[in-house]
């Protein structure tokens, strides 16, 4: 998503795309692990969060000439005085992270729950006679 939004591909649908890899990631967890499918997603959806912030951060001007509604957005924002924008993506991208990483965590939760794991069916033994 980060590599993706640095080229403006994202506009108009980068919400859609998070929730989709929300549930794609949640799915993943929820099949591949037997436990801590919720502290799973958080810590993905936070480190997802961080490397997407520290993309649009560390790269803001490819950023901003692709994307120039999120130029506009962040003029509408109570940046504080003498803070450069960029910084601004770099310090709120880990709590951007925790509430995805929540979103992500609670999805992996819930389809834990319900794709949860029956028991395979033993082969039957035969007794000994």
């Amino acid at each position: 998503m980060g590599i993706l939004s640095l080229f403006g591909l994202t506009q108009g649908i980068e919400l859609y795309l998070w929730i989709v890899i929300a549930f794609v990631a949640a799915y993943l967890f929820a099949r591949k692990l037997t436990a801590k499918h919720f502290l799973t997603g958080l810590i993905a959806g936070l480190f997802m969060g961080l490397i997407n912030g520290l993309m649009q951060g560390g790269f803001y001007d490819m950023y901003i000439a692709n994307n120039p509604e999120v130029a506009q957005r962040l003029q509408e924002q109570p940046i504080p005085a003498g803070m450069s924008p960029a910084f601004f993506i770099l310090l709120t991208s880990p709590i951007v992270g925790l509430i995805y990483g929540l979103f992500v965590g609670l999805f992996s939760f819930v389809a834990a729950k319900i794709l949860k794991k029956h028991p395979e069916p033993q082969g039957q033994v035969e007794e000994k006679q």
